[in-house]
């Protein structure tokens, strides 16, 4: 069971792009080349990056019993809590209105309702960092802030259930050591 990072990253990326009102084209994933895509260029204001997930706590499962004409299996489902950390970067000459902007209504109650309906809790964020960069030989302002998230998944299968099992044994008494063999069928109900 793990995060799933595509779906995770998208569901930030539109978090941003509902808070800040912006082109939702202009809010992209990280790439694998991203240092080689200028963002002046290509007219991107801000990327989001998954950059990690850390368990908190153990996974747990629970089990409920499928419909009586399903059989005698069951529904399997894992819980995992995790702890997810993004990373969104701003650029441009507005770089820092645009995380200035989005961490001022990170608290609101739009943001907290929205976050909440797609299995995150907003935990903390960093101090919000200015890393300018000379991108193909010009100066370019960018700024930079880390949100740590709660996130909520699980993962559900069937797994076979034991409806009944046939128990053998040896029974010893006495003595003269005498002994007999018996077999039961034991029935296993459960509510």
């Amino acid at each position: 069971m793990s995060v799933a990072y595509k779906e995770l990253n998208d569901t930030v990326r539109a978090w941003v792009v509902d808070l800040l009102q912006i082109d939702g084209r202009t809010v992209q994933p990280v790439r694998q080349n991203q240092a080689k895509l200028p963002p002046k260029i290509n007219g991107q204001l801000l990327t989001v990056n998954i950059l990690n997930q850390n368990p908190i706590g153990w996974d747990t499962p629970s089990y409920k019993n499928q419909a009586i004409e399903v059989g005698s299996d069951l529904d399997e489902t894992v819980y995992g809590d995790r702890n997810v950390t993004c990373q969104i970067t701003a650029y441009g000459e507005d770089s820092i209105n645009l995380v200035e902007k989005l961490t001022l209504k990170t608290l609101s109650a739009k943001s907290i309702e929205y976050l909440n309906s797609n299995n995150l809790g907003y935990i903390n964020r960093s101090d919000v960092l200015s890393i300018p960069a000379i991108e193909q030989a010009n100066f370019e302002e960018r700024h930079q802030v880390d949100y740590n998230f709660h996130y909520t998944i699980s993962d559900a299968e069937v797994v076979n259930a034991v409806g009944s099992a046939n128990v053998g044994g040896l029974h010893v008494w006495g003595t003269d050591i005498d002994t007999e063999s018996f077999e039961v069928d034991i029935n296993i109900e459960n509510n």
